[in-house]
């Protein structure tokens, strides 16, 4: 029998406490939550409580006692963490994909980890297929579009918006342009966009977001080909009713790829 493997969470948000919950529910057999860190000390204790583990007061007290790091927190918590992370020793899950848009943070991710033995695992998030769109360009150079459609509530507050509230009358398409600039403008909308640009060695494909008012789910679609396959990826889901940006499926996602990791038969 192998011995259990501990892991730590960084976000106790909506995601973070899915995951957490859901982690001492049905992987306990398999991993020990050792901590949990939020800037939001009061968040972390609540979860600590509820999950009987520690709430940890600084990234150094988390890392003295875990063997992987699950972030479920943001981009920016992947840039000031992410290196620290791995050079500890520790792997690392990456739910905040978008900032791996940054090349020049995504090189020193993967020199860390390649110096410290550690790995990265980006997760599908809340759109699955990455395993289709890295096939579809080890074979050709692939194209990819991917359109999101959410309502504007899940959209309001975006830096692209610059302080305008959407209609919630009429379905409008308020961005069609690069990954770069999609990050900038929808940096907590676009985490898919930014997964299937890399999943598919894609840097130049586009993004195309559109607000639909009444809409109650968050809808991704992906269209990718290489001349030899065509690829369409559609999920809608839920978005999680504490945090309207998310999809719970997300964190589902950090789950099945512990159940995965932990288990003789790896499904890819």
């Amino acid at each position: 029998m192998c011995a259990m493997k501990k892991v730590a969470l960084i976000g106790c948000g909506a995601l973070g406490s899915i995951i957490a919950h859901e982690l001492k529910k049905i992987l306990s057999d398999d991993y020990e939550l050792t901590g949990v860190l939020d800037f939001r000390a009061e968040a972390a204790q609540e979860l600590a409580k509820g999950c009987d583990t520690r709430a940890c007061s600084n990234l150094d007290e988390l890392l003295s006692d875990a063997e992987m790091i699950i972030e479920a927190a943001d981009g920016e918590v992947v840039r000031a963490y992410g290196e620290i992370v791995l050079n500890s020793g520790c792997d690392l899950v990456i739910l905040s994909v978008g900032a791996l848009s940054d090349k020049s943070l995504k090189s020193a991710l993967e020199n860390a980890a390649r110096s410290a033995g550690k790995k990265i695992y980006v997760v599908n998030g809340a759109l699955g297929g990455l395993d289709v769109l890295q096939t579809m360009s080890m074979m050709a150079p692939t194209i990819a579009v991917i359109s999101n459609a959410k309502a504007p509530g899940s959209l309001n507050g975006a830096p692209f918006l610059e302080g305008r509230d959407l209609s919630e009358d009429k379905t409008v398409r308020i961005f069609e342009g690069s990954i770069d600039d999609a990050i900038r403008g929808f940096p907590k909308n676009v985490n898919v966009a930014v997964a299937t640009a890399l999943a598919s060695n894609c840097p130049d494909a586009k993004v195309i977001i559109t607000s639909v008012p009444g809409t109650k789910d968050n809808k991704h679609c992906v269209h990718a080909e290489n001349g030899i396959i065509t690829a369409d990826i559609s999920i809608s889901s839920l978005p999680d009713p504490d945090n309207p940006k998310s999809s719970p499926s997300a964190a589902w996602s950090v789950l099945n790829l512990l159940r995965n990791l932990a288990a003789p038969v790896f499904y890819y």
